[in-house]
């Protein structure tokens, strides 16, 4: 073909007529233009039925999905055809009702398959999440800021839990609060909470304790331990030297919210609706003055030393405490907490705190703490009461209803067990503590039993989830 185009040139040159091609040539290019053409339309066949094969998918799919969708709705208007059974005695006790769970191996399934790790677009990978901090203990206080350098993320995408942003947490420093923490995660996920708990530990918990959370999918995060340079000897109360350290958490500003939670409780309804209470932003409440009135949220401290304890303050009597006077009006009781100048002493307990992290307000309290410990008799409670006077909003008991509430001689009158979303067993002994070596329980405080229940239940789940461990 070149040969002839090439002779076609040279007759051009010699003076042949202008645009004439040889015959060679016009059929050479007649032939491609039909093998063009043949090639043009057996793609455009080919393309042609492939969107048809395509489409006729698609109208596949999309019916079964519209059936799908048809399906569910017709569920929804029927009752639920799922078996039921009967009530453990955890939540006989507590009037919860048949399970919508058909066996104790299911909610093991369920339970133990972190119920937020579903929620992967929000987690970026595994719900099993443990944070470790790389500091060390250092004699005395630590005035160390908590920030996510000071942490390292391992088994799990770098997200983690953090984009949750929301999250309860609880204090462990010992392993006499192992059995109470274990038990307190198990009711949170029984209540069904969205939201995971973190366990904050020091470096004085022992690595099988922290072994034991972790291989339950609790997460965990090392924190430094608090104390003040100089301060009280605690000997009446040695479990309060520890609780210095709960202070920690109001620094922890990788969260948005957090809610404290102390190891000795036992949620028996869900309480996610802490986690949208309105509180102050940080600055706002760094700020102070007459525009931050909502530091934090709290329970009010019961002041009536019902055990007369000779430690106790003088003002420590009933008609000081708040609780006192909600009893002329019980129903009120259970859905608001009143003033937090209800008593004229102002006091939280300290059990269940609801927070904005900040790392103003954490320096703020370092400071109070350090100027003020040595007269402090109730560590963090004091410290909390007294910066934040005023200016933190009163929870319904029912959030931290302390045990010695539903006695006759202190609070019965408000007591309402079928109001209550978390117990806390406040004092001692601790429900734990009554397990002899046989794992009978030797109490008789019928709200002990409560937990002791839910303990057995998360032993059998826990069980049926291969988690064997004992604890």
């Amino acid at each position: 073909m070149l040969e002839i185009l090439a002779g076609f040139g040279k007759a051009n040159s010699s003076g042949s007529a202008r645009g004439a091609l040889p015959e060679e040539c016009t059929a050479f290019l007649n032939n491609e233009l039909e093998s063009f053409r043949q090639t043009g339309e057996e793609t455009i066949k080919r393309m042609d039925k492939a969107h048809k094969e395509f489409q006729e998918e698609m109208r596949g799919q999309l019916a079964e999905y519209f059936q799908a969708i048809a399906g569910l709705v017709q569920e929804s208007k029927s009752p639920s055809k799922k078996p039921q059974q009967a009530p453990s005695p955890f939540e006989a006790s507590m009037g919860l009702g048949p399970r919508t769970f058909s066996s104790l191996a299911e909610l093991a399934e369920i339970t133990y398959t972190p119920l937020w790790a579903s929620k992967e677009a929000l987690l970026g990978g595994s719900g099993a999440v443990k944070f470790v901090g790389n500091g060390r203990k250092k004699d005395g206080i630590s005035h160390k800021m908590i920030s996510k350098t000071d942490q390292t993320v391992e088994n799990c995408a770098s997200t983690g839990y953090q984009n949750l942003g929301k999250v309860w947490a609880t204090l462990i420093t010992q392993e006499s609060y192992l059995a109470g923490l274990l038990t307190l995660d198990y009711s949170l996920r029984r209540s069904q909470s969205a939201y995971p708990l973190v366990a904050f530990y020091t470096d004085s918990l022992p690595e099988w304790c922290l072994n034991a959370i972790q291989a339950r999918d609790i997460a965990t995060r090392r924190v430094e331990y608090i104390r003040p340079s100089s301060g009280r000897s605690y000997r009446e109360d040695p479990r309060f030297v520890d609780t210095w350290t709960k202070l920690a958490v109001f620094s922890l500003t990788e969260y948005k919210r957090v809610v404290l939670l102390d190891s000795d409780m036992l949620v028996l309804r869900n309480m996610d609706e802490l986690m949208d209470l309105d509180l102050d932003e940080p600055d706002v409440a760094a700020r102070g003055g007459k525009s931050s009135r909502r530091v934090y949220a709290a329970g009010h401290a019961c002041v009536c030393n019902p055990f007369k304890k000779n430690h106790y303050p003088a003002d420590w009597v009933p008609e000081n405490c708040a609780f006192t006077k909600q009893h002329k009006n019980p129903d009120k009781a259970q859905v608001s907490g009143g003033s937090c100048e209800l008593s004229p002493l102002g006091n939280i307990n300290s059990g269940l705190i609801v927070i904005n992290p900040s790392e103003e307000i954490f320096a703020q309290i370092v400071a109070y703490m350090e100027e003020h410990a040595s007269r402090m008799l109730f560590p963090d409670q004091s410290v909390l009461s007294e910066l934040f006077q005023g200016r933190w909003v009163a929870l319904p008991y029912i959030y931290n209803a302390l045990k010695t509430l539903r006695n006759p001689e202190t609070h019965q009158k408000i007591w309402r067990k079928d109001r209550i979303k978390n117990v806390h067993y406040i004092l001692a002994p601790k429900p734990w503590n009554e397990l002899d070596d046989h794992g009978n329980w030797t109490g008789t405080d019928e709200s002990h039993k409560w937990w002791i229940d839910a303990n057995r239940e998360r032993l059998e789940v826990e069980r049926r989830a291969n988690i064997a461990d004992g604890f």
